[in-house]
């Protein structure tokens, strides 16, 4: 009489010896995947809930969110643009559409 032993496939063993081998990193999400020449900046404002992303790779610092802004939000600082003034913002996404290099990500404008 022979007795068979079930079969268990790797991926219902338990893997935490691997997690001790190499060091944690941080999980990304789909749409947050890393690429080393992305150096984005944040600016949120808690009083109006807006958050407005700059590109810093990306951004050439040539000044068109300046002039288009009717709010005075953005400012250029050592060749690339901040946003200083954002509770300022009124929300008209001008300075995303006139971006040329597409640097500048406003969340409401989606």
């Amino acid at each position: 009489m022979l007795f068979a032993m079930p079969v268990r496939s790797p991926r219902s063993q338990n893997f935490d010896w691997a997690k001790k081998l190499r060091p944690s990193l941080p999980v990304k999400t789909q749409s947050q995947r890393w690429h080393p020449l992305v150096d984005m900046r944040k600016w949120e404002s808690k009083k109006l809930g807006v958050v407005i992303e700059v590109d810093y790779h990306k951004c050439t610092g040539i000044g068109q969110c300046v002039a288009v802004c009717p709010s005075g939000v953005y400012e250029i600082v050592n060749g690339k643009t901040t946003c200083p003034n954002i509770d300022e913002c009124i929300q008209c996404c001008a300075c995303q559409e006139a971006c040329p290099v597409t640097a500048i990500k406003h969340h409401s404008c989606q």
